[in-house]
């Protein structure tokens, strides 16, 4: 019986390491003045309408981020893209 807990905890504890690698993937922004910059945006697999997103210029550059106050529209290369919109 001790087995098989220590198994299942396990088990437990390397599924939550499968399911929780999040990482940087190939995308762009565009900026409020219509400036597209390539980047890698870090893919956190959005449910609802990001307020921001991190990044990062190259891959051994620095982590920053941007709000979307900032940007006009940002997405992952041939997957996803949000933008800003105005709407009554």
């Amino acid at each position: 019986m001790k087995k098989l807990s220590i198994l299942l905890i396990a088990l437990f504890g390397i599924s939550f390491l499968g399911t929780a690698q999040i990482r940087f993937e190939p995308g762009y922004y565009i900026d409020n003045e219509g400036v597209k910059s390539t980047c890698l945006i870090k893919n956190v697999g959005w449910s609802n309408n990001p307020e921001k997103f991190t990044y990062l210029i190259s891959e051994n550059g620095e982590v920053q981020s941007k709000d979307l106050t900032e940007v006009q529209e940002f997405g992952l290369i041939n997957e996803i893209r949000f933008k800003r919109f105005i709407v009554e």
